[in-house]
């Protein structure tokens, strides 16, 4: 569960507050859309629910844990996070990539073994991306970076808690969502129809 708590955040001190005194509340399984004007504040809150910002007032609570308590290595393991436009700043492969989404499990000093790497072997595949493992993510089209950007935060969170079935059951629920969500993304005007079990309209 996900609890935000009188929210506001601005990005500088003279500018005005991007989101003013938010309060929600979501609950564990729900599935939540966010929808607005561009510049409303979207990207903004959910920087902040991930803690890549930092609140000017306010809390939140991911499982009941204040997330300005928890470390990044905690957080990381509660929260996965795709941005819109995906950027390596280094030319990594992808499987490269992927790997780093399991070091906050494991020592610094320790790299992927042979467990590991078919754990992103076998998530690739479910993915369909097996066959960008080699290439660099910089040379990837935004649709494929954007793919393998979702499987990496499979891998993060969701992969260490579950086993190969429940991985593929999990994967199947994923692809039936972003079935669900595509026409409802294509033209939020229709969201009424739509099965989300909330809407928060940002305006």
């Amino acid at each position: 569960m996900i609890k935000v708590e009188n929210l506001s955040f601005r990005y500088n001190k003279d500018t005005k507050l991007i989101l003013d005194n938010i309060s929600l509340t979501v609950e564990k399984s729900s599935v939540v859309s966010i929808i607005g004007l561009n510049g409303s504040g979207k990207t903004t809150l959910i920087k902040l629910l991930t803690g890549i910002l930092k609140p000017d007032k306010g809390n939140i609570y991911v499982d009941n844990k204040d997330l300005n308590n928890l470390s990044f290595n905690e957080r990381s393991r509660l929260i996965s996070y795709v941005p819109q436009l995906v950027r390596a700043d280094y030319d990594f492969t992808v499987i490269d990539y992927l790997s780093f989404s399991l070091t906050n499990r494991m020592n610094i000093n320790k790299s992927p073994n042979k467990e590991d790497l078919e754990k992103i072997a076998e998530t690739s595949k479910l993915f369909n991306i097996e066959h960008l493992l080699d290439k660099k993510i910089n040379k990837l089209s935004g649709g494929e970076k954007q793919i393998v950007s979702i499987c990496s935060a499979f891998i993060l969170v969701i992969l260490p808690q579950v086993d190969r079935i429940g991985l593929i059951q999990l994967y199947q629920a994923f692809f039936a969502l972003y079935r669900a969500v595509s026409p409802f993304v294509q033209n939020y005007r229709t969201w009424k129809d739509t099965w989300f079990q909330s809407i928060l309209p940002f305006v």
